[in-house]
């Protein structure tokens, strides 16, 4: 990691429980083994100039695991000779890219069926067995094995790449075990990024401590999205970290900072880090996803002419980009030329017409630019599409709320709620409505609610005492 940043096996190029699913590297699967953790190299299998395996078929397993354990039908359940017999097939399950890619997922993982039932994952019986339902496949191993299957951590990645109310805990616990792969618990760091909790908070603190470099950098990168205050003291020892990607990650979280909360300690660590974290965004303008990376770094540190030389880059290459779209939507924006905001925001939604993002930032664009029919029917298009952020319908509601129309904002708001149940401005905002209308046992309801959530909070005081809650 101080050349390069391996992927780990999220649900964006791998599946739920890390088997591989795109054009993946075998470098990320073989670290979530079994074989790796015990000190098993490539080149126990391997020839390390032509890459060919020293043995054929599973002799190259029984220079470690006991044949008459294991090479044998009482093993295999299969007769030996036949494809069912190999080790790889049920442990190496291949998939074959661009036509004629026969690629091994090297992770050497027990064949699951019953998480394939539950879940929908992958599982190697199914290659063969095309014409048996998952179920028969999963009764077949409890058969031969009993209805108790040994711990995987594929048992707590699955429902935490989900991103649920549930996720949370599954993916501390991926973290705390510490039997989990090193690679698996940096992609549970990764998930619990989208989860801004004290909880979540606490977990990545304890990964920026963790041996394992992958772990530090997934860790600093879900920070981002935590309030600085929080993470300042904790992420400023990793300026100086050993290790490059590390280092920049920590830059790289630091360059929003205002100078004068940097902490004078940190000064030298921070400027040395500071460039290696432009030398390596630079390092990479060839492409266009480099190009956009470093329009980035110059929006975060309000360089807005570079940041828009730099999309406007990127966008060259590749104008599909939306995410270089949007930024560079909010950077017009920004310097007040919501005209150019706005064609940048329809090229993105010629791209995408069904992201609800999309709507969302236009809905908010065309309401500055006081024109609220199109931003209530963008409004109402990225509800339609299903969107889960809650701020969409808080401004929505709030501009229905606005226009009287209370009916219609009292049910935008309540399908916020159902969707985000934890988020007090919601909430607050349908208070408000119910006081718009008179209806104080709705909203004396609505405000108790909020109470429960978030208590302490200075700006809801006023609104508690005004309704009789103490």
């Amino acid at each position: 990691m101080d050349n390069y940043i391996p992927q780990i096996p999220d649900t964006e190029y791998f599946h739920a429980d890390g088997q591989v699913d795109d054009e993946d590297y075998i470098y990320t699967s073989f670290l979530q083994s079994k074989m790796y953790s015990k000190g098993v190299k490539c080149s126990n299998c391997h020839n390390p100039h032509s890459t060919k395996l020293k043995h054929i078929d599973n002799q190259t397993c029984v220079q470690c695991h006991i044949p008459k354990k294991y090479d044998t039908p009482k093993h295999t359940f299969h007769t030996a000779g036949s494809k069912g017999s190999l080790c790889a097939n049920c442990h190496m399950p291949g998939k074959i890219y661009m036509g004629n890619d026969l690629r091994h997922d090297h992770s050497f993982r027990v064949p699951r069926p019953d998480l394939s039932v539950k879940y929908g994952t992958p599982n190697a019986c199914s290659n063969c067995h095309k014409d048996k339902s998952e179920k028969f496949l999963a009764d077949a191993v409890i058969k031969w094995y009993g209805p108790n299957r040994k711990y995987h951590f594929a048992d707590d990645l699955i429902p935490g790449s989900k991103l649920d109310d549930n996720s949370e805990a599954h993916l501390i616990q991926l973290i705390n075990i510490q039997a989990t792969p090193n690679i698996i618990k940096a992609t549970a760091a990764f998930y619990l990024g989208s989860f801004n909790t004290q909880s979540s908070l606490n977990a990545l603190f304890s990964c920026l401590n963790h041996k394992d470099a992958q772990v530090r950098y997934r860790a600093l990168r879900s920070l981002s999205n935590f309030s600085p205050n929080s993470w300042i003291e904790n992420v400023g020892p990793l300026l100086s970290d050993e290790v490059r990607a590390v280092r920049i990650a920590a830059a790289d979280l630091f360059v929003s900072l205002p100078k004068d909360q940097i902490s004078s300690q940190y000064n030298n660590a921070f400027e040395a880090a500071h460039k290696e974290l432009v030398s390596y965004l630079r390092y990479q303008t060839d492409f266009s996803v480099g190009n956009v990376m470093l329009a980035d770094y110059y929006l975060k540190i309000q360089d807005y002419a570079n940041a828009e030389s730099f999309y406007l880059k990127g966008l060259k290459k590749d104008g599909k980009i939306n995410y270089a779209l949007l930024n560079l939507s909010s950077l017009y924006n920004a310097v007040g030329k919501n005209d150019a905001s706005l064609k940048v925001l329809q090229m993105a939604l010629k791209n995408d017409p069904n992201n609800e993002r999309i709507y969302y930032n236009l809905a908010l664009l065309y309401n500055e630019m006081n024109n609220t029919v199109a931003a209530e029917t963008s409004f109402a298009k990225a509800i339609a599409l299903k969107s889960q952020n809650p701020r969409v319908y808080y401004n929505y509601g709030l501009m229905l709320n606005s226009q009287k129309k209370f009916k219609e904002a009292e049910a935008v708001l309540q399908k916020g709620i159902i969707i985000n149940p934890d988020t007090p401005d919601l909430y607050y905002a349908l208070t408000f409505v119910y006081i718009q209308t008179g209806n104080q046992t709705k909203a004396q309801q609505t405000a108790f609610q909020l109470k429960q959530l978030d208590p302490k909070n200075p700006n809801y005081q006023e609104l508690f005492k005004n309704l009789g809650l103490k």
